[in-house]
């Protein structure tokens, strides 16, 4: 059995919440059990995982608008700023599988950096763009100094 800082959590982690959907969809089409519908299931895990317990926290549908929240958050630069990341990771990987130095060097290119001074400087008030960029460039380049 390999250990947590070996396999890591995510794969646990995603299993678990499978079995849970599963489980819900499983109790909805039998009709049995008490469904979590309009209901948040929460585990509290506390600072000790043996001595975690489940609860659920009712959702007021009548308050929650969906739609808001997706226009507040679900923006067009968000949108643009997730497809250009996943453009970014597609590039690398379809490159490495022709070349891997190529891919390498693609990889090894400050892209995060050059993309979120680009979005630091957009999205920034214009009475502190200059400044907020620069921050950003000098807490960039310590950094990556000691990586070097």
């Amino acid at each position: 059995m390999t250990s947590c800082s070996d396999g890591g959590v995510l794969g646990a982690t995603t299993g678990t919440l499978g079995c849970l959907q599963a489980a819900e969809v499983i109790k909805i089409i039998c009709g049995f059990g008490d469904v979590l519908s309009q209901r948040l299931l929460l585990l509290e895990l506390g600072f000790s995982l043996l001595g975690g317990r489940w609860s659920s926290s009712y959702i007021d549908t009548a308050r929650f608008d969906g739609r808001a929240l997706f226009q507040k958050y679900m923006t067009a630069k968000l949108i643009i700023k997730y497809l250009l990341s996943a453009g970014i990771i597609t590039l690398v990987s379809e490159t490495v599988k022709r070349s891997d130095r190529a891919g390498a060097l693609l990889a090894a290119l400050p892209f995060v950096s050059i993309i979120t001074l680009f979005w630091v400087h957009f999205e920034s008030d214009p009475a502190v763009r200059g400044q907020k960029t620069a921050d950003h460039m000098w807490y960039i380049f310590w950094y990556v100094l000691p990586t070097l």
